[in-house]
């Protein structure tokens, strides 16, 4: 569990199987699987998503975002 993580920068993420409450990505993100609870996940910038198989209230999601497949629960996507 990382509650209040903040990715700041350029990433290039490949695999994610946790537990993020809180999570804040900045800047440029490559996603390429993300398995996982993110209640209040901003995504700030450009990114690319993958695939997400997850669970994501209050998902916002601000600036160019590539997202390829959805597997997910979003109540209160903005």
């Amino acid at each position: 569990m990382l509650p209040g993580l903040v990715l700041q920068g350029s990433h290039h993420i490949c695999f994610l199987d946790l537990m993020l409450p809180g999570l804040v990505l900045q800047g440029s993100h490559h996603i390429c699987f993300l398995d996982l609870m993110l209640p209040g996940l901003v995504l700030q910038g450009s990114h690319h998503i993958c695939f997400l198989d997850l669970m994501l209230p209050g998902l916002v999601l601000q600036g160019s975002h590539h997202v390829c497949f959805l597997d997910l629960m979003l109540p209160g996507l903005v």
